[in-house]
């Protein structure tokens, strides 16, 4: 009888977990383009800046870790 039974299709992972990995891409190219201007001793876009702050809000909120030990 198990035999017969079909295994439901593959559904799609929870919101709030794709918005965490979305955001964690996210924060890693802000961190990223933060990283090169200052090392190339540029000004740094305050959109930028405002985005990272944000970012860093948002995981502050869910109480994620954003930077590894």
């Amino acid at each position: 009888m198990l035999e017969n039974q079909k295994k439901p299709p593959l559904g799609l992972i929870p919101k709030t977990f794709h918005e965490e990995q979305v955001n964690r891409v996210r924060f890693n190219e802000v961190c990223g383009a933060i990283n090169r201007y200052y090392s190339a001793g540029k000004e740094i876009n305050l959109e930028w800046v405002e985005e990272y702050n944000e970012l860093v809000r948002f995981f502050t909120s869910k109480q994620i870790t954003i930077v590894d030990a």
